[in-house]
């Protein structure tokens, strides 16, 4: 049996780079997944190619609508939601700090932060009831990067940096065997467990 057989996904940005390559993976080991990318083309031939267990909806992840819309598609069309991945990104605005688009600093927060804030909002609404679950983020060593030289040079920051202190804020839905998966912010009371994941690091294996 596959690792992942029976469990449902939502791969936010998953029609290209990392996000593809997870949704390959996870569908190849058994798992239902909704790809969530603003990339119409390119997702609907993905899903295409991989057949019934991956389906493509347009996602915005600047948009709560759009990330809600595809929590709900999962639930909607396979019943759960096990793993929702928040891997959808780009290199935001940067430069110095007087030279800042404000416009562009807006789309940043609200792709890097915003959408991983509201991917772990709307999978713990499903997670929570259902009792089970994993919620996971990206990491971009690029952002690592920028974060050093931002601090040398007096630039701007990297929103990541915020998601990374935002993501281990999820809590645990404890089971009938204890925990059983990341919910975000659920109960202080209850221990935690949370998964950044930074590209270039020898990956372990990982099961929703």
């Amino acid at each position: 049996m596959a690792r992942l057989d029976g469990k449902v996904a939502v791969i936010t940005g998953g029609a290209s780079g990392i996000g593809e390559g997870t949704v390959r993976l996870f569908a190849e080991e058994g798992a239902r997944v909704v790809i969530a990318d603003i990339q119409e083309g390119r997702g609907q031939a993905l899903a295409e190619e991989l057949g019934a267990t991956t389906a493509y909806l347009q996602t915005d992840v600047s948009q709560e609508a759009g990330i809600a819309a595809a929590v709900q598609y999962a639930v909607s069309k396979w019943g759960r939601l096990d793993c929702m991945f928040n891997n959808a990104g780009f290199g935001g605005v940067s430069g110095p700090i007087e030279l800042t688009d404000m416009d562009g600093y807006d789309r940043t927060m609200a792709v890097l932060l915003r959408a991983v804030v509201a991917g772990m909002k709307h999978a713990a609404a499903v997670m929570k009831p259902q009792g089970s679950g994993s919620i996971i983020r990206s990491q971009l060593r690029a952002m690592m990067r920028r974060r050093v030289v931002a601090a040398a040079e007096g630039s701007t920051g990297a929103p990541d940096s915020a998601a990374s202190v935002a993501t281990p804020g999820a809590a645990t839905r404890r089971g009938p065997r204890g925990p059983s998966g990341v919910i975000a912010t659920i109960s202080p009371r209850r221990s935690t467990r949370s998964s950044s994941m930074i590209p270039e690091v020898p990956p372990r294996e990982l099961e929703a």
